[in-house]
């Protein structure tokens, strides 16, 4: 499945399924100028990876959460084309 992981905040890094990133972006379309990137990951390892998010302190940084990304095998990918 298709994952974007978002700056939402200054140093504060959030993963979200790619359904819910765009239902983000019609709430709030300044949301879309936010650092992000995409990624592919099983569906049971993004349980795995987002039940130990904050604990791992992956949302402190990016390189924390690529590193938790990394951990759970997910596959960084172009963003879709606009």
């Amino acid at each position: 499945m298709r994952v974007v992981l978002v700056e939402i905040a200054e140093r504060e890094w959030r993963l979200f399924r790619q359904e819910r990133w765009m239902g983000e972006l019609r709430a709030r379309p300044e949301a879309g100028l936010r650092p992000r990137r995409y990624f592919d990951i099983e569906v049971e390892a993004f349980s795995l990876c987002m039940a130990g998010w904050d604990r791992s302190g992956a949302s402190r940084s990016l390189d924390a959460a690529l590193e938790r990304l990394r951990l759970h095998a997910a596959q960084p990918v172009q963003p879709p084309s606009v």
